[in-house]
């Protein structure tokens, strides 16, 4: 392992969250892209980083255990009750942190890798964790732009008609509003006194790494399949 100037937060542990059971895709987390199961792009990125301790994946399925301990990650036993439809991934990350407390002491940092964010690489991964060793920072996720402009977002009224979420901000320019971010669903860093202090990734001091929408692909459906399968045959055969 490499500090790669990130000292100040290390050791630090990567936490990958990968359950069985998915309802609009199933088997998602397994799922061959290009040769591979989704979940080792993930793993792989997070090797590549080359600043963790371990790479830890949490699951209660003993096929995707077997896959990921296959391609190099540590596994930890999901609860059962921690991998229902309503279990949330802060709750899956915490359990994995205190498992880790009662092994060792000084874990100061750790890094939640969704599977379903294949395009994301190790570099991704190394950026975002030092804008965590920026002063005043607790928190950094992947964000990246929008693909239309937010402020012109409508909605239905009762009445059935459509009208703007921020009636002031519908006429304006794009020069004329903040630039606007969203949680790409791939990468969250975060210092692991103030992740149990706040029990968040939106907890104070967040900061956003900027992904650009071509490694922002999140598999989440049947529809994101085949664009995710091409994006990841298009950087392997540019060799990125």
């Amino acid at each position: 392992m490499e500090n790669n100037g990130i000292e100040a937060i290390c050791p630090c542990v990567a936490i990958i969250p990968a359950r069985g059971g998915s309802k609009r895709l199933p088997r998602k987390n397994i799922l061959e892209i290009a040769g591979e199961p989704l979940i080792a792009y993930t793993i792989e990125a997070a090797l590549e980083a080359e600043i963790f301790e371990e790479v830890i994946v949490s699951t209660e399925d003993q096929e995707v255990a077997e896959i990921a301990e296959f391609w190099g990650a540590r596994i930890m036993e999901r609860p059962a009750h921690l991998a229902a439809d309503t279990a949330t991934v802060k709750e899956v990350c915490k359990n994995v942190l205190q498992h880790l407390q009662e092994e060792r002491d000084g874990i100061q940092s750790f890094c939640c890798l969704y599977a379903t964010a294949p395009l994301r690489t190790g570099r991704d991964i190394l950026g975002a964790a030092r804008l965590l060793c920026e002063p005043d920072t607790n928190f950094v996720m992947a964000v990246t732009g929008y693909s239309l402009p937010p402020w012109q977002a409508l909605k239905e009224s009762p009445s059935g008609h459509l009208e703007p979420i921020w009636p002031d901000l519908i006429q304006k320019k794009t020069q004329e509003v903040p630039f606007m971010v969203a949680d790409n669903g791939s990468t969250y860093w975060a210092k692991v006194d103030a992740f149990l202090k706040y029990g968040s990734f939106y907890g104070p001091g967040l900061k956003g790494y900027v992904m650009p929408k071509n490694r922002s692909i999140d598999l989440d459906g049947p529809e994101d399949f085949e664009i995710v399968r091409l994006l990841v045959e298009h950087r392997m055969q540019m060799g990125d």
